[in-house]
């Protein structure tokens, strides 16, 4: 959209559970992160088993460099 090739926003998420936009727009946010495109057909179930899986392995970092292990 920035570069002017769009003119609006796809909107996927709108098809998803509530329970799920968090975590399906955080895995896209990762994807752009590591320099690969949004991946659209994510389901809400798969970015929530991502998101579960990352944020663990976030915390467990956070907490071994704080010097705790994590439960």
């Amino acid at each position: 959209m920035l570069a002017g090739e769009m003119d609006r926003l796809l909107s996927p998420e709108a098809g998803l559970n509530v329970f799920h936009i968090l975590a399906w727009n955080s895995m896209q946010i990762e994807r752009l992160g590591d320099g690969l495109d949004p991946d659209f057909s994510l389901t809400g179930e798969a970015a929530m088993t991502a998101f579960v899986e990352v944020e663990g392995r976030n915390m467990k970092a956070l907490l071994d460099r704080r010097g705790r292990r994590a439960a």
